[in-house]
Parts: structure tokens; sequence; C-alpha cells
């Protein structure tokens, strides 16, 4: 099988604060079907995430700064890894005892059609 890959959409987006606010948007991962789990985590690309619901301030003007993961995968522990840039972040994926998902099987991991929902933070300009 071929490597994971993940379809990124942003859900919803709000922003606080007065002039340089603060912005939370919230992005929601599907694992595409009939792929593995490659080393080192599924690639997130956050300049391609789909923004079906025409949601204001979709994109980003600098890297977020904060991450949580709201909603893992059946099965599985979700790890936000931060990327030096808006195209390369991560999630990796651990079982329930904290053992790497790859660590888990032979490398052999299909999420087929799997969501997680994930949050991002950072300054709204």
């Amino acid at each position: 099988m071929a490597n994971l890959t993940a379809t990124v959409a942003l859900i919803s987006s709000s922003t606080s604060g007065h002039g340089r606010g603060y912005t939370t948007k919230e992005y929601e991962l599907t694992f595409d079907a009939n792929t593995d789990y490659p080393a080192g985590g599924v690639a997130i690309d956050l300049t391609k995430a789909t923004n079906t619901n025409y949601i204001e301030r979709a994109g980003w003007a600098r890297n977020p700064t904060r991450f949580d993961v709201v909603s893992h995968p059946t099965g599985f522990v979700a790890v936000m890894v931060a990327g030096s840039d808006l195209t390369n972040w991560k999630m990796t994926l651990y079982g329930a005892t904290g053992v790497h998902a790859l660590a888990l099987s032979d490398g052999t991991i299909a999420l087929n059609g799997t969501k997680a929902r994930f949050q991002l933070s950072g300054n709204a300009i």
C-alpha cells in the first residue's frame, strides 16, 4: 500500500480581541482509504485545506503558535507536530499504551476514512 495521505478541511474560525486579535481555527482531517501510516506521521499542508463552508479569513498570515487535537482517530491517540511553516505540519499516532503506531504492527495501519479534528491558534494578523 501507499503511504497514508489525508484531506484537510477548515470547519470553523473565530477571532477574539481587538486590533491584533487571536484566531482559533478547527480542522477536520480525513484519512484516505487503502493507504498505510507513514514513518514520522501524516503530513498536513495547511495551505491546501478546503473551505467548503466559505469561512472568512480561512488562511494564515503566519504559522500558528498553539495546537491541540480535539477528536482522535478511533483506537489511537493523535499528537500534532508543529511545522516550521504552513506546509509541513504532521499528526503522529500512538496506541492507548503510548506506543508509536508503527510499533503496534508491521507498519501496515489502514485508517480507511477515519477522521480526526484539531485546533490551531495564533495571532490574527
